[in-house]
């Protein structure tokens, strides 16, 4: 099959971008034709491996999608020299101003990486979701919470598709490294994220307060950095805490995804958190929030880790101890959490894309 990917910036260095390729590849490397255009170019080289997807690009610097008409020439002219079976806009905003330029002939999937709820500040957000969900072949998401909120609210004559993210390849081959028991590792609580006002890590710290003084063998590790550090900082000392590292940015975090024993996610949402599907794979029992949407798709509650409804402390902190109390849980957890690793491989995640293909063809 023939597939034009159109995105938004697929140089930059992102989340969005990082997923864009790795699930280019797993098309490239199942032998599909596989196109790039990217609408701007950013300064830098972007992720390794950028090289061997050939993009183009209709602007050579960051420019305003709003100006998407000026380029919708060359876009029309690249879609008739590579006339791809499918055109895949990474992003319902792109496609909001780019369908009316684009021949209906070709089959048109939008594959979106925001929830429903995120407009960032711009009903056009809102409107592009919808205006996607009645006019596209078909609209990809990331959560089956997610897909719930566009049928709620969109009239969906598009096929709506729930497909998660594939793990990163450096991932899986970091948590083949060293298939030790989990209990061999240090009693280590791990947080790995941006620390920013939506991950809540402050409030992670609060959690920590409750727990940290009647386990003393434990620590709190939090791996990243951001604006919300002096107010970690703060916490920890009004605390009075210990054991809390602050790791800031690392090259290596899959040192920490092996060195620990239980992974937290405290974020007040998420589009679908690849810090929880990491750690199904270095086979880690994890604990969240119940935020939306996606950590109660990647845990099970009871069998793989805890999902704590209504942002509950007292109720995060008391699931935290009975976990780190608990050896036995412990590693029943960690066997469920690589048995559920197994449906984010990157072989299972191309089956769904080419099943998609096949049913709007």
């Amino acid at each position: 099959m023939k597939i034009l990917f159109l995105t938004g910036c697929i140089n930059q260095i992102g989340g969005i971008e990082r997923v864009s390729l790795d699930v280019i590849k797993i098309l490239k490397s199942a032998e599909h034709e596989v196109s790039v255009v990217s609408y701007s170019k950013a300064a830098g080289d972007g992720f390794s491996g950028l090289s061997e997807i050939n993009a183009v690009y209709l602007n050579e610097k960051p420019v305003s999608v709003r100006y998407s008409f000026l380029k919708a020439g060359k876009l029309r002219k690249i879609i008739r020299q590579t006339d791809p079976d499918f055109i895949v806009y990474v992003d319902s905003f792109l496609y909001f101003f780019f369908r009316p330029f684009v021949p209906k002939k070709y089959k048109q999937i939008v594959w979106e990486h925001f929830i429903y709820t995120t407009t960032f500040g711009t009903r056009f957000r809102t409107w592009s979701r919808k205006y996607a969900a009645a006019t596209a072949d078909a609209c990809v998401l990331l959560t089956e919470a997610d897909a719930a909120m566009w049928r709620k609210n969109c009239r969906c004559r598009a096929e709506i598709k729930v497909i998660p993210n594939p793990v990163r390849e450096d991932v899986l081959a970091a948590s083949r490294e060293r298939e030790d028991s989990l209990l061999k590792r240090k009693k280590q609580v791990l947080f790995v994220g941006r620390l920013a006002k939506e991950k809540q890590v402050p409030e992670l710290v609060e959690i920590w307060s409750l727990v940290e003084k009647d386990h003393p063998q434990w620590e709190l590790t939090i791996v990243g950095d951001g604006a919300e550090r002096p107010l970690v900082e703060e916490r920890i000392r009004k605390h009075d805490l210990q054991r809390v590292r602050l790791i800031g940015k690392t090259p290596d975090v899959f040192l920490h995804y092996r060195s620990s024993q239980i992974l937290v996610l405290s974020s007040a949402y998420e589009g679908l958190s690849l810090v929880l599907i990491e750690g199904l794979f270095f086979g880690l029992p994890e604990v969240s929030f119940d935020c939306p949407c996606g950590p109660g798709e990647i845990i099970e509650d009871g069998k793989n880790g805890f999902i704590i409804k209504d942002f509950d402390k007292i109720l995060f902190a008391q699931k935290l101890a009975e976990l780190m109390e608990n050896e036995g849980m412990r590693e029943e957890f960690s066997r469920r959490s690589k048995e559920l690793s197994r449906k984010y491989l990157p072989g299972n995640i191309l089956l769904q894309w080419e099943a998609l293909f096949e049913k709007i063809r």
